[in-house]
């Protein structure tokens, strides 16, 4: 059975509060805090195991933990974008299926997939060819761009607490930034990738629709 050690280590390596545990195990806030101070109720507790067990955590012993990803990758440098995108296109050609993306700004969004400009808008309408990208902005004052191919909604807050994040077929992918450059991490896990749908689908359905313009059409000189 899973120990208080053990429960905490888990809650701190995927940052959840108590009542993320919760939430996800369906025991209460209070349980858990019983659970962490070895209070253990093995019904509890097994409600406990299975939430992080569906995280990819296996529990060795008194004490041991371990979390298996499938597959991971990272993607960083100055050519990280371009690397990501041709991930991102390699990804849903071979396996069908939505894209769902979240962002602070559509900018970071854009920028993510290196359409620094509406230069580069041939990226997201090669993508649309093949796929549906859905993706959501918790601040919409600002539209960067009029990005036709992708469906855009607004949120007041981003769930995943992170500069941005992809989640297409089985893959899961955290965007942060060092300043200069974006930077990837790709997990490929269907478990993980199962939960980040079932997030994003919930504050999808919350979000409001946002209308683009239509970019104007370039007259010839």
């Amino acid at each position: 059975m899973i120990s208080a050690q053990q429960i905490k280590a888990a809650r701190a390596w995927i940052d959840w509060t108590r009542d993320a545990l919760a939430h996800e195990s369906g025991v209460s806030p209070a349980t858990i805090r019983n659970l962490e101070k070895g209070k253990i109720s093995h019904r509890s507790a097994e409600g406990v195991r299975l939430a992080f067990e569906n995280k990819g955590f296996k529990f060795h012993g008194k004490n041991g933990l371990s979390r298996h990803i499938d597959e991971s990758r990272t993607y960083e440098g100055p050519g990280s974008c371009g690397e990501f995108y041709d991930d991102l296109l390699a990804t849903i050609t071979q396996q069908p299926g939505e894209v769902a993306a979240i962002f602070k700004t559509q900018e970071q969004f854009a920028r993510s997939l290196g359409v620094a400009d509406d230069a580069r808008l041939e990226r997201l309408d090669r993508l649309a060819k093949f796929t549906t990208v859905k993706c959501l902005l918790s601040d919409a004052r600002h539209l960067f761009l009029p990005i036709q191919p992708v469906q855009f909604r607004a949120i007041a807050h981003n769930p995943f607490g992170v500069l941005g994040t992809f989640v297409y077929a089985d893959k899961t992918a955290v965007v942060v930034t060092n300043g200069v450059d974006f930077v990837f991490h790709v997990m490929k896990s269907v478990q993980i990738s199962k939960e980040s749908w079932k997030e994003f689908t919930t504050c999808w359905e919350a979000g409001l629709p946002i209308a683009l313009q239509a970019a104007p059409s370039k007259k010839c000189a």
